[in-house]
C-alpha cells in the first residue's frame, strides 16, 4: 500500500469539501422532512443510541475543521504576493467577520484555483 503524506492544502480541500456536502445534505434532509411530514425531532428520542455517535462525530469535524480552515485561510490571504494589498483587506474583511462561510468563500474564489507551485513558493517564503 502506498501512503501519501497529508499535507495541509489537502486537508484543508477536505474540509472544505466535507462542510460543503454536509451542508448539502442537511438541506436535502430538510426539504425531504417538510415534504413528507416526517417529525426530525422523533427520530432523536426514538434512535438516540444510534443518531448521537455519528452526530457528535459529524459536529467535532465542522468545529475542529471549520476552526482550522478558518485560520488557515486568514494566514494565506494575509501572506499571499500575488494580491494587491487592497485585495487582501477586503477579502481578510470577509473572512474574519464569517468564519465558515467566508473561509469557504475564499477557499473555493481564491485558494483553490491558484496552482500548487505558488503555493509552496507562498509557504516556503512565510
Amino acid at each position: 500500500m502506498i501512503y501519501r503524506k497529508m499535507t495541509l492544502r489537502s486537508f484543508y480541500r477536505a474540509v472544505a469539501i466535507g462542510t460543503v456536502s454536509t451542508l448539502g445534505a442537511e438541506l436535502a434532509l430538510s426539504i425531504f422532512c417538510a415534504f413528507s411530514g416526517y417529525d426530525l425531532m422523533n427520530a432523536f428520542d426514538r434512535w438516540h443510541r444510534i443518531i448521537w455517535p455519528p452526530l457528535t462525530a459529524l459536529i467535532l469535524f465542522l468545529i475542529i475543521g471549520g476552526t482550522v480552515l478558518w485560520l488557515g485561510m486568514i494566514r494565506d490571504c494575509a501572506i499571499a504576493r500575488e494580491m494587491s494589498v487592497r485585495a487582501r483587506v477586503l477579502w481578510l474583511i470577509l473572512v474574519v467577520p464569517t468564519p465558515n462561510l467566508g473561509a469557504l468563500i475564499y477557499y473555493f474564489c481564491v485558494y483553490e484555483r491558484r496552482s500548487l507551485r505558488q503555493a509552496e513558493a507562498i509557504s516556503t517564503q512565510a
